[in-house]
């Protein structure tokens, strides 16, 4: 078994158990409207024995109308945060301050706005969207999520014979970018002690490979169809994996040696950063290994732009992708 399979095979696993454990919270039976999803490696599917759990909440209606109190809250967060540790999950990053609740109104209202971003609302959509699994509450999901593609297909009915999603294409490709503008920002900060530096090195190259085919698979999938995406495909779309999506990317291309490139890269960077974390920060530190590290990630782009001509360049779908 490849180290792909096996990953994906040791996720799923994984989030059985995850399942089966957050079903006897005390807490959750309360909370009826709330959805819990992972993103991250397990969102992806390819998590190491040593990755993090990436926990999104989603509730339905609004803060304003809808919200969970502090006290219920609080319950839940110490009962997910045990459950990590009894599982033997690193600390929840951000030492567990990225655990807030989105509500569904709220998210709609306000996409496009100000709020979309210092909000956080942008990330938690684009993530939902992108490479999410429901954890808790898989009905209540993807009702939240159908709801999130209507927003994005909110032309569709007047336009059934020839819509393109260029709304949430542009989306997708706005979320690569402020991806990339978050990692300069926090790269032009004041001079990092070497272990920062070194974090800093590892995120660039995580933005270089997971972050990367993250997006682009979605845009790939939604720019290769001459037939228009029905809101049935682009569901089924979400429910893949990044990787799932290259596959039928895969099948519908002559180049098939771009697929493999892609995949050979792909399988080199998951073996290089699955140890544990100050294992890959020390590997990374070491010069030699940095430089081979970023030349497998220009190699990866440059597959990955190739790849993305070769889906477009029959169907005219490179125009839309940059307005």
């Amino acid at each position: 078994m490849d180290i792909i399979e096996e990953r994906k095979t040791n996720c799923h696993s994984k989030i059985v158990e995850i399942k089966e454990q957050i079903s006897v919270f005390e807490t959750i039976s309360n909370l009826s409207s709330l959805s819990i999803y992972v993103t991250g490696s397990y969102g992806r599917l390819e998590a190491s024995e040593h990755s993090d759990l990436d926990v999104f909440f989603i509730h339905e209606g609004s803060e304003k109308n809808d919200r969970v109190s502090n006290i219920e809250k609080t319950l839940l967060d110490a009962e997910l945060i045990k459950m990590c540790r009894e599982m033997e999950f690193p600390e929840l990053s951000g030492d567990a301050r990225y655990l807030n609740i989105h509500y569904l109104d709220d998210l709609l209202d306000n996409l496009g706005s100000p709020a979309d971003d210092y909000k956080n609302y942008f990330t938690a959509r684009m993530l939902l969207i992108l490479e999410s699994i429901c954890i808790h509450n898989k009905d209540t999901y993807i009702e939240i999520v159908k709801k999130i593609m209507e927003s994005y297909y909110r032309d569709y009915h007047d336009h059934e014979t020839d819509f393109i999603p260029v709304f949430l294409v542009n989306d997708i490709i706005r979320f690569w970018k402020t991806l990339c503008l978050n990692y300069e920002h926090k790269r032009n900060r004041e001079q990092k002690d070497e272990n920062e530096k070194n974090k800093a090195h590892l995120k660039n190259l995580k933005l270089k490979f997971s972050r990367l085919m993250t997006c682009f698979s979605m845009v790939l999938l939604l720019s290769k169809n001459q037939e228009v995406i029905e809101p049935s495909d682009l569901m089924t779309y979400i429910e893949m994996s990044p990787l799932e999506r290259l596959q039928i990317i895969s099948n519908t291309i002559s180049r098939k040696e771009l697929y493999l490139e892609i995949i050979g890269e792909y399988e080199w960077f998951l073996k290089k950063t699955g140890y544990e974390k100050n294992e890959v920060l020390k590997w990374i530190s070491i010069r030699n290994n940095r430089d081979e590290a970023f030349e497998h990630a220009r190699d990866f782009g440059i597959h990955f732009y190739k790849l993305l001509q070769e889906v477009c360049k029959e169907n005219n779908s490179m125009r839309y992708l940059t307005i």
